[in-house]
């Protein structure tokens, strides 16, 4: 009832409140009182996204019940382990060898091997034996996936509570994806966060306000990224930048941030993003630079840089002096929501850095810029989207006329950016043009969707030929930069044997010619059922190299020298799936980032007359060369 709106959260809160701990009790009355000074447009705002907050918890914990692949954490009991091992969504009877500390060793058998998992996914574990035959019987052991090589998976605990010897009680073990990781009540909290705030900020996340115009002259600067960093740092309250793919968001504009906001003054800069993966790219960046920072997270509390190893609770007032004299602290943001929260006390106002800020709902954010005295928001609305699972996104009326928000699972950045454009506010936002990752001809297949203003930065990007090889199968193919290969549609949904064979013929032919010795390539697609396929092919096949094949929304962030694209459609309606537009209609953002994970040469397989039913697939097909490859041939 609170997520379709039938209950109103306050006034619930209200009449429960001596349900509560008591200890909770000061909090809840705090958050009642400060919805109720507000205003009617920020409870609209309050209550809109508390609606939607829970919409999506319940939405995660039951999936989506026609796709297998895809129901959430009922998954644990409502999909047999048999059916879990046949669509390559587990790892099972896997096999206990040691505990060293919070990490576990198994031995896998090949057979009951999953190929769906990476380093760093959230994953659980679960024992099995007579006494415990289903998942529901025995504890969830949450924690990370860290590798699996040789028949050997590392699996890493969240939390090191269980003794050595209770991993022996068991036959074996099941590991698969934790899809409870939701932050349902931090994102309520940072809504709170967010109205407590001052006047100012708040008028300021809503657009009401004009942001600050910069009180000195931007220097000229030889290189865009310069005069982005220039710009964001002349920024009074707020700053926006859009990063197309391959635009070195983290190694340049990030970096020389971090470097000028140190020489600036004493205060401390806070940068966060989205995933573990780009956190870790943060890290890797500010050890090269050689600058000093303090890293939140209970996975990295071996790392050196963790924030426990800066702390001596016996040593209280010196400790706190110590973090107080820091000047960068860096985490994920959901981490940051809980762990950060004692920091803020500490820590004077400083610079709130945010990567992948276009893939965060407006709740995730909110509550963490007013708590800092300017934020620097950094992202592409362009490509993939925060992930949403509940299927009702219209914002009200009211919202929309407001302060500009049309959807709910659209990201604060995406709305901060509009406003500025519409409001000429250039001052507060700009893009980065040069990319050093496409080559010139993939480049041109996305940047209409720029307006045509991504330049490359170096050579190799404008280079005529990409490799001197020659292959009697595929020559054709080999030799074009930009390809599609035509492919009959099947009536079963979700995969395409013929797709994937020839995916798979063409991998197995670079590999024979000596292709992937000096370049990498992987594989795209946009069901988890044809992933699934391929990869049980390319096992088959054989093939020595380890080739990554997974969805459109797994790849951000990643890139391949070759890209292969499967669109597996067996009807018109999929195109709805596969594509995902920007409210405007403008962009197709999975299109643009499958595209543009491309370095030297993009191959688009999937059926002609249903890829032309869309707009965006249509242009895309007009500047692809076509290649003709009979069925019988592979």
């Amino acid at each position: 009832k609170l997520g379709e709106g039938e209950l109103d959260f306050i006034k619930l809160l209200s009449e429960k409140i001596n349900l509560f701990p008591s200890y909770q009790t000061a909090k809840i009355k705090t958050l009642i009182q400060t919805v109720h000074k507000a205003s009617e447009l920020e409870q609209i705002y309050f209550s809109t996204f508390v609606s939607y907050i829970i919409r999506q918890n319940f939405s995660n914990k039951i999936g989506n019940i026609e796709d297998i692949y895809d129901y959430g954490f009922s998954s644990l009991w409502l999909v047999d382990l048999e059916m879990k091992e046949r669509i390559g969504t587990v790892f099972s009877e896997l096999k206990f060898l040691d505990k060293r500390d919070s990490l576990l060793y198994f031995n896998v058998i090949e057979t009951k091997a999953s190929l769906n998992f990476r380093e760093g996914d959230p994953v659980i574990l679960y024992g099995m034996a007579n006494k415990f035959s289903n998942a529901t019987q025995t504890e969830l052991i949450k924690g990370v996936f860290k590798s699996y090589e040789n028949n050997l998976l590392v699996f890493e605990m969240r939390n090191d509570f269980l003794a050595d010897d209770y991993f022996n009680k068991f036959d074996y073990f099941v590991l698969e994806k934790d899809n409870t990781e939701y932050m349902e009540f931090s994102l309520i909290n940072s809504l709170s966060f967010f109205l407590k705030a001052t006047e100012y900020k708040r008028y300021l996340l809503f657009g009401k306000i004009k942001p600050c115009e910069p009180n000195c002259e931007i220097e000229k600067t030889k290189t865009k990224s310069d005069l982005v960093i220039e710009k964001a740092m002349a920024a009074e309250d707020y700053f926006i930048i859009q990063g197309p793919p391959g635009t070195g968001k983290t190694s340049k504009v990030i970096m020389g941030l971090v470097a000028r906001l140190l020489q600036k003054d004493n205060l401390p800069i806070v940068i966060l993003a989205f995933t573990n993966r780009a956190v870790d790219e943060i890290a890797d960046r500010l050890k090269q630079n050689g600058f000093d920072f303090i890293r939140l997270g209970s996975r990295h509390i071996n790392n050196k840089e963790h924030i426990s190893n800066h702390i001596d609770y016996k040593l209280r007032d010196e400790s706190i002096n110590h973090l107080r004299n820091k000047r960068v602290f860096i985490s994920t943001v959901s981490t940051f929501q809980n762990d950060g929260t004692f920091l803020m006390q500490l820590i004077p106002e400083g610079t709130l850095i945010v990567d992948e800020a276009s893939q965060l709902l407006e709740p995730h954010l909110v509550g963490l810029c007013v708590q800092f005295k300017k934020w620097i928001l950094i992202g592409d609305h362009y490509q993939l989207p925060a992930i949403a699972s509940s299927d009702r996104n219209e914002a009200p009326i009211l919202l929309r006329d407001e302060i500009g928000l049309f959807r709910l699972n659209e990201s604060l950045f995406e709305r901060m950016i509009r406003l500025c454009q519409l409001n000429n506010w250039d001052h507060a936002w700009d893009i980065l043009t040069t990319h050093y990752r496409m080559h010139d001809e993939i480049a041109s297949l996305i940047n209409p969707y720029y307006d045509n203003c991504l330049k490359s930065g170096s050579k190799r990007q404008s280079s005529e030929n990409w490799c001197s090889n020659n292959s009697e199968k595929y020559n054709n193919i080999l030799k074009s930069r930009c390809v599609f290969i035509p492919c009959t549609s099947l009536s079963k949904r979700k995969t395409n044997v013929y797709e994937a064979k020839l995916i798979v013929s063409i991998i197995c032919e670079y590999e024979k010619i000596g292709l992937l010795n000096e370049y990498t390539i992987g594989v795209i697609c946009f069901w988890k059922a044809q992933c699934n396929l391929i990869q049980k092919m390319l096992k088959a096949s054989g093939l020595k190299e380890d080739i990554v094949v997974d969805t459109v929304e797994r790849y951000q962030g990643s890139e391949k020298d070759i890209i292969i694209m499967s669109c597996a459609l067996s009807r018109k309606e999929e195109l709805e799936y596969i594509s995902l537009q920007t409210y405007d209609n403008k962009v197709d953002r999975k299109l643009n980032v499958a595209v543009s994970r491309a370095k030297e040469q993009f191959i688009l397989c999937g059926d002609k007359a249903l890829l032309n039913c869309s707009t965006h697939y249509s242009q895309l097909l007009s500047k692809l060369k076509h290649e003709i490859v009979e069925a019988d041939s592979y």
